[in-house]
């Protein structure tokens, strides 16, 4: 999120001021889609130690290998995330792991960091819309050419 590498800190600060400033949406649910690491994690765990906090990805042996680290280093010491599987190029089954995680809460905040394909965006978009709250952000990462490709489709 550094200046020095995407420069998204200010982007997602003005997005999310109103979820950290007047939380008067109740228990916040975030959702980060590719997850890696688990460095964002951490961050949205420390951010919002009252929401749930669930990270997907298609392989979460990166994480667990970095949990420990991560820990160690302080994180999740206010909230700890869910982790989960997720294929964001199985249209047939991501709605379906969404509504079964989810267990009827909608997502506030949603971060698409995975796959960056068009496909793979339009696939998690398409799963995530039938839960996402009334007032909602939706963050695509590392896709230039999805303004382009979705705007049209997706305005409502």
């Amino acid at each position: 999120m550094s200046l020095q590498q995407h420069g998204y800190g200010p982007c997602y600060a003005d997005f999310l001021k109103p979820f950290i400033v007047a939380p008067a949406f109740g228990r916040l649910t975030l959702v980060e889609v590719g997850i890696f690491k688990g460095n964002g994690l951490a961050v949205w765990c420390d951010l919002f130690p009252d929401a749930r906090v669930i990270g997907m990805d298609i392989d979460l042996s990166n994480f667990n290998e970095n949990r420990k680290h991560l820990e160690k280093m302080g994180a999740f010491q206010k909230n700890a995330p869910e982790v989960y599987l997720f294929d964001q190029l199985d249209a047939a089954k991501a709605t379906g792991v969404l509504r079964d995680v989810l267990r009827g809460s909608c997502i506030d905040i949603a971060i698409d960091d995975g796959c960056h394909s068009i496909q793979s965006i339009e696939i998690t978009l398409e799963a995530m819309r039938p839960f996402l709250a009334k007032t909602f952000a939706y963050f695509i990462e590392d896709n230039f050419d999805t303004y382009d490709r979705l705007a049209h489709s997706h305005r409502e």
